[in-house]
């Protein structure tokens, strides 16, 4: 009899412990899934942030192409590489934010039947993709704004100079790629082990 009571008390420990584990594995599972949440909820945020600085970009330039035409300022149109060159800081940054979040989803969240992120890297061509595309629009903007701003008054020395080193920064900064982030964490991750 004492050991039937015993075998009752090991065998609802044991389920007791069961219990928690599986009830550890559902709240890990519930963490894992707001955070990946909450990951694409700030991707999707940083992906229309992209859009708003490509409209910034694409609008600053059309007002200030027309408005240093229509009155002949160069100024104006010597002004436009300054501005693509903080658009280009933000989308930079925003740039390697997204590859951040993109790397730690693949690395950290996803599991082996869902691996989107992975399969999008996968898929992307390397020379003609978005960033890019704009890369190319944006540069391109920048050197019809600095070429019609030095056609219009070739006597703004200092301007055209310091316009020309905001262009030559603007194209370093937009195809100049870093280390993939994916690298970066596969390396961490086997130095650690």
């Amino acid at each position: 009899m004492e050991q039937t009571g015993l075998e009752h008390a090991h065998d609802g420990e044991y389920q007791e412990s069961q219990a928690q584990m599986e009830e550890a594995v559902r709240s890990a599972a519930r963490l894992k899934e707001m955070e990946l949440r909450t990951l694409r909820s700030e991707e999707l945020k940083r992906i229309e942030f992209r859009h708003t600085i490509i409209q910034l970009a694409l609008t600053g330039f059309g007002a200030i192409l027309a408005l240093g035409i229509q009155q002949k300022l160069s100024l104006v149109l010597l002004f436009y590489p300054f501005l693509m060159l903080w658009l280009s800081l933000l989308w930079r940054q925003n740039a390697e934010m997204l590859t951040k979040l993109r790397g730690y989803i693949a690395t950290h969240i996803e599991s082996e039947e869902h691996q989107w992120e992975r399969a999008l890297k996968t898929q992307s061509h390397p020379t003609w993709n978005y960033d890019n595309v704009f890369a190319c629009i944006f540069i391109g903007s920048e050197l019809i704004a600095l070429g019609i701003g030095i056609a219009q008054n070739p006597q703004n020395i200092v301007f055209i100079i310091i316009a020309s080193f905001c262009t030559v920064i603007t194209v370093f900064l937009l195809l100049v790629r870093s280390l993939p982030i994916t690298e970066f964490v596969d390396t961490s991750s086997e130095s650690i082990s």
